[in-house]
């Protein structure tokens, strides 16, 4: 990656211009808050872990999920958007993440995941749908070890696992490039779609592979 791409991801992250990218300064400012949510989770046996998980019900994803119900710009509306607490917000998941470890959930290792349309309404990252269906995949991945599945396919499914942040952060700049090479243009034939998400994928594991082989960048930046 050239020193230009690299700025190219700053003014994303500072200007919002990459749509994948805005989660870095979330995720940035919680592993700043690690040292403090570390202290939370083991002050008095984390006593106060299913507090916070609490706190991050309400004040995140019921906060989130009612605004989308109430008009706008009614007396509501302005009070659910005054209590908002982005710290709560962001270091959410991350807490609930940790609380569920906890646990035993083994009881609820069948889990079935209904999948419905797909709706800005209620699909935002913190909204009811998304905090459900979280927790179910948590729950479903950490009760299922996979044992009866071959070694050969355990460490295909643990080298993409490997590769997976690295094609989240470098897929949508190979679209760009996809996109001035060949011409894309939306509604294409489905046949072709499938094609070229085909491509990006395995161009986007390819390169992600290759980065991750040299010491260096496989540290600090995948």
């Amino acid at each position: 990656m050239s020193l230009k791409g690299l700025d190219r991801i700053m003014i994303c992250m500072i200007a919002d211009e990459c749509f994948h990218l805005l989660f870095l300064r979330s995720l940035i400012a919680v592993y700043l808050l690690v040292p403090i949510l570390y202290s939370l989770a083991n002050y008095e046996s984390g006593k106060y872990l299913k507090y916070a998980c609490i706190m991050f019900v309400i004040f995140a994803v019921m906060r989130s999920t009612l605004l989308e119900f109430t008009p706008d710009h009614s007396l509501i509306e302005m009070l659910l958007k005054k209590i908002s607490y982005p710290l709560i917000e962001h270091s959410g998941y991350f807490i609930l993440g940790y609380y569920l470890s906890t646990l035993d959930t083994k009881k609820y290792k069948n889990i079935y995941l209904i999948q419905g349309k797909p709706s800005d309404l209620l699909y935002g990252n913190f909204s009811l749908p998304v905090f459900i269906e979280g927790v179910l995949l948590y729950v479903l991945f950490q009760n299922n070890t996979f044992e009866s599945m071959s070694i050969k396919f355990k460490k295909s499914i643990l080298f993409l696992s490997q590769c997976s942040f690295g094609v989240y952060l470098i897929h949508p700049f190979i679209i760009d490039r996809l996109r001035d090479t060949f011409d894309i243009v939306p509604n294409l034939p489905f046949m072709l779609t499938v094609t070229i998400i085909t491509i990006l994928v395995i161009i986007s594991i390819v390169i992600t592979a290759i980065i991750r082989k040299i010491p260096f960048l496989n540290k600090w930046i995948i």
